[in-house]
């Protein structure tokens, strides 16, 4: 916010980024459990932030960062498969039930939470497709899939439409 819509490199507060949050344990094994974990508590305290709202386009917004934090989970868990490592053995992560948030089913039926873009562009390559393959590493039944390229953008819920064209008529939904 203190910065606008200027390129700063700062925090939301106007701090100079400083990488002092940055951790790195010299051991790649920690170094994913590390990341596993934070995505995992990312996912956790956005589906906390999701029930204490019931506003309808708040909900939406996060309810894709809820979707995609378990992408990125999905990552972390297949990079540590991929180094012998049987994390789900040692550290099960606990699953937060989001079976009564429609906006998070709804981006899951789209099968969302099992993709992974390279952000690639003009023939460059990425490696992304040799960890993020196979069946996921959670018990949801789903398969991954790596997409070239950039996302296109996120098509807008039409509860959030709903919810838009409500406010510029006056209107309250509930």
């Amino acid at each position: 916010m203190v910065a606008g819509q200027s390129a700063r490199p700062v925090d939301a507060a106007g701090n100079p980024w400083s990488a002092s949050y940055v951790y790195d344990s010299g051991n790649l094994v920690l170094n994913m459990i590390y990341n596993l974990m934070l995505e995992a508590t990312g996912r956790l305290q956005k589906c906390r932030l999701y029930q204490m709202s019931s506003d309808k386009a708040y909900r939406s917004t996060v309810s894709y960062l809820i979707v995609r934090d378990l992408s990125h989970e999905k990552v972390f868990a297949k990079a540590l498969e991929t180094m012998g490592v049987k994390w789900g053995k040692a550290l099960p992560i606990p699953r937060f039930d989001t079976s009564n948030m429609p906006e998070v089913n709804e981006l899951e039926s789209k099968n969302l939470h099992n993709k992974m873009w390279t952000f690639t562009n003009n023939g460059e390559t990425s490696t992304i497709d040799r960890i993020f393959k196979g069946d996921s590493p959670f018990d949801d039944g789903g398969t991954l899939e790596v997409i070239e390229g950039f996302p296109e953008g996120h098509e807008v819920p039409k509860s959030f439409q709903m919810h838009h064209r409500s406010l510029r008529l006056g209107l309250t939904l509930t």
